[in-house]
C-alpha cells in the first residue's frame, strides 16, 4: 500500500509537470497493477478483515492497544482519494480525476446548479436542489441496503425515505426521477425495485448472503459458503420471474470478485453447479466464473 501511495503520487507529480504522455501512461500502468493486490480489491475471508474497516491487530484480553485504522487501510483510503482527484490547494477544492478509469464514471446525464459557497441544506418535505437531492437519495439507499444485510428486510425505513425524495423531486423535471425515464436504471426504478415484493428474493438473498454466509465464514467456512451457494437460487427465482432484471446486475457489479475468491480458497462446495447457476443468472461475468479454481 505504501508502493502504491509512492506510485500514485509520482503519477500526479507527471500529469502537473507536463510530462509526455508515454511517461504517464506507463506510470499509471504500474499504478493499476500494484492495486490489483491490495486489500481493498480482496474478499474479507482473503483479506483477514472488511478491506476498509478500522481495526485493531491487539490480542484477545488485553485491550485496545493499537486502536484505529491500521496503516494500510489509511493508505488505501489516501490512493482512492488520489484516484478521484480530490485536491486542496491553498484553500481551494479542486476534482482533478486523472486517474480514474472512464467506467467508473456515471454514463446518465446528471446536471445540477451550484454557486460557490452555497450551504448544501437538505429539506425531506421539499425538492430544493437536485444535487441536495440525488445526495440525500443515495445516502438512504446505501443505508437501507446496509441495514438489509444485518436483519431481513431492515432497510425498509430508509428505502421509504429515498422514495419520498424522488416523489418530491418528479416534480422538477430533473433526469432520473421519473417513471418513464429513458433508461430502466433511473433512480424511480431502482428504490420502485427495492421496495417491490415482486424482487424481495434479492432483499432476502442480501441478508443470507451477508449475515449468515460472510459473517460465519471464519468460524465455519464450509458452512458459510453453503449458505453463499444457496444464495443464488434466490436470484434464479427472481430472474424466472424478471428477466433482465436492474437489481441482478447492481449486486454483481459489486459481489462478483468477491464471491470468486470465496469459492477459489479453503472447504470446497458443488462448483460445477455453483458454476452453472452463476452463469445462468450472472451470464455477463462469464469469464469471472470461469476463473473460480477448484
Amino acid at each position: 500500500s505504501k508502493l502504491l501511495l509512492a506510485v500514485e503520487e509520482c503519477c500526479l507529480k507527471a500529469v502537473n509537470d507536463g510530462s509526455s504522455k508515454e511517461t504517464i501512461g506507463r506510470l499509471m500502468e504500474h499504478f493499476y497493477e500494484i492495486n490489483e493486490g491490495i486489500g481493498v480489491h480482496k474478499s474479507p475471508e482473503l483479506y483477514g478483515a472488511f478491506t476498509t474497516d478500522p481495526y485493531s491487530h491487539t490480542p484477545a484480553g488485553k485491550g485496545a492497544q493499537q486502536p484505529g485504522m491500521t496503516g494500510q487501510v489509511k493508505e488505501d483510503i489516501l490512493s482512492r482519494i488520489g484516484e478521484l482527484g480530490i485536491i486542496v490547494s491553498k484553500g481551494i477544492l479542486q476534482f482533478k480525476p486523472c486517474l480514474l478509469r472512464a467506467e467508473e464514471f456515471v454514463e446518465m446525464p446528471f446536471n445540477f446548479q451550484y454557486i460557490e459557497f452555497q450551504p448544501l441544506i437538505f429539506n425531506e418535505n421539499q425538492f430544493e436542489s437536485n444535487l441536495v437531492s440525488v445526495m440525500a437519495y443515495y445516502a438512504y439507499v446505501i443505508l437501507g441496503l446496509d441495514a438489509d444485510t444485518f436483519s431481513l428486510e431492515g432497510g425498509t425505513d430508509f428505502y421509504r425515505r429515498a422514495q419520498n425524495i424522488v416523489t418530491q423531486a418528479q416534480g422538477s423535471n430533473s433526469a432520473g426521477w421519473s417513471q418513464s425515464a429513458d433508461s430502466n436504471r433511473s433512480r424511480f426504478e431502482l428504490i420502485d425495485n427495492l421496495l417491490s415484493n415482486t424482487y424481495r428474493e434479492y432483499r432476502i438473498a442480501m441478508y443470507n448472503y451477508h449475515r449468515k454466509g460472510l459473517d460465519i465464514l471464519p468460524d465455519n467456512n464450509s458452512t458459510g459458503k453453503q449458505v453463499i451457494a444457496g444464495t443464488m437460487n434466490l436470484f434464479q427465482t427472481m430472474i424466472n420471474r424478471r428477466p433482465n432484471a436492474f437489481l441482478i446486475s447492481t449486486f454483481f457489479d459489486a459481489k462478483s470478485e468477491e464471491i470468486k475468491n470465496i469459492f477459489s480458497d479453503g472447504p470446497k462446495v458443488d462448483i460445477v453447479k455453483l458454476k452453472e447457476t452463476l452463469n445462468k443468472i450472472a451470464p455477463l461475468y462469464a469469464t469471472t466464473w470461469n476463473d473460480i479454481k477448484y
